[in-house]
């Protein structure tokens, strides 16, 4: 076997060397984060905001009867018996 020489030695040494920086340089860093331990208890979440609702589709209505339908007077909010006619 042929016996290496100084110069081929340090070559090999130095492409070690720059192959290992090349790996070390593409290496993720660490991210330090908060850690504690997992507990077993009730979820509690309260969630204080208004709202919108708003309608995606309209839907016409009919009936295969000819009539006449007259303003309801009742406004949003009032209360309604059973059986009692909406006017």
């Amino acid at each position: 076997m042929k016996r290496l020489t100084r110069r081929q030695i340090i070559m090999i040494g130095g492409s070690i060397i720059v192959l290992a920086l090349i790996i070390l340089a593409f290496l993720p860093k660490p991210i330090p984060v908060q850690t504690a331990l997992a507990e077993q208890g009730p979820l509690q979440v309260v969630v204080e905001e208004e709202g919108n609702t708003e309608v995606a589709d309209r839907y016409a209505i009919t009936a295969p009867v000819a009539s006449y339908l007259r303003r309801i007077t009742l406004k949003a909010g009032d209360v309604v018996q059973r059986g009692q006619p909406v006017i």
